[in-house]
């Protein structure tokens, strides 16, 4: 996911009065990241959660406008003010559409809204965001206030991978016996990027080879992690570049057995990147385990499967 603090445009409200009352705290925003034009930018939207629209004696309207490609909006929100013991729900108009529309009754001070950020990967370079904005109308329709929260802009150089695991089981453990790292672009994996595998205590030893090219190998260091299992960690010493995959050969090649219980952590699959990385694509498959969403298993593992944790996506 993108992060790091914004460069060119500052997240900004605005009112039209100095009497308005639309704000919201800085540190309750729902926040959306996306990418512009030849990838060289990125931006993060912004909609916050709590909106204060100020007390008053008479009912009111109150208008939402945002970019729908990146945040959902829940049909119900919720209205409070410091003279209620609990927050009430109210329908919101148009919440699927990008504007929408709520009434907001006489002592009601904050409209608080359940929102969700959209991971539009691998389509997530959709240009300059919709700015968020609020508006405030009588119930006759006369304007009270208006309030903008615009994007924030950054230079960017993204990457992408996604991590797929064809899953062994060997003496009733269950082991990575070829885990592919693809690279997505637009930029390359850079170096420095770790990818981890837990196992077993005495799995097998594994080769890592950028396309399988044997001059290309990747170093490797183990770790014993406790609780049974070990930690295999490749570090990248140089990039892959888009298009390209980093192949992960276990030694065994095919189950055995079925797997005995897990234990209190899973076998894992983990590409981490370094701490100072901020620019990687959120693909949501920098990692992948031996279960379904559910916590189902994967799969019997007799005979030998085949199944890669993308067809997770599929369930």
């Amino acid at each position: 996911m993108l992060a790091g603090p914004p460069a060119s445009r500052a997240a900004t409200a605005s009112a039209n009065t100095p009497e308005s009352k639309i704000s919201w705290s800085e540190q309750d925003l729902g926040q959306s990241s996306f990418f512009v034009g030849d990838w060289a930018s990125a931006g993060t939207a912004f909609f916050p959660r709590a909106i204060d629209v100020g007390l008053s004696d008479d009912r009111r309207l109150f208008v939402a406008k945002w970019d729908s490609r990146l945040f959902q909006i829940e049909p119900l929100a919720q209205l409070d003010s410091d003279e209620l013991d609990a927050p009430t729900q109210t329908v919101v108009i148009g919440a699927e559409s990008g504007v929408a529309t709520l009434a907001v009754p006489a002592g009601i001070s904050t409209v608080l809204f359940r929102v969700r950020a959209i991971n539009l990967y691998p389509q997530e370079n959709v240009g300059d965001a919709v700015d968020t904005c609020f508006q405030l109308n009588s119930e006759a329709g006369e304007e009270i206030a208006r309030a903008v929260l615009s994007a924030t802009y950054r230079a960017a150089s993204p990457w992408g991978a996604e991590v797929l695991v064809t899953w062994l089981c060997v003496d009733g453990q269950i082991l990575p016996g070829v885990t592919e790292v693809c690279s997505m672009g637009p930029k390359p994996i850079p170096p420095g990027t770790h990818l981890a595998l837990r196992g077993s205590n005495g799995a097998p030893e594994m080769v890592g080879l950028i396309n399988g090219d044997q001059g290309r190998s990747i170093p490797s260091s183990r770790e014993d992690l406790g609780d049974g299992l070990q930690e295999t960690l490749f570090i990248l010493a140089e990039e892959i570049a888009a298009g390209d995959k980093l192949v992960i050969i276990s030694a065994v090649k095919t189950s055995n057995s079925e797997p005995s219980e897990f234990g209190i952590r899973l076998p894992a699959v983990v590409l981490r990147p370094s701490e100072s990385d901020f620019e990687f694509r959120d693909t949501r498959l920098l990692a992948a385990y031996p279960v379904t969403p559910s916590g189902a298993p994967l799969s019997s593992f007799v005979p030998t499967p085949t199944v890669l944790n993308r067809e997770i996506e599929k369930e």
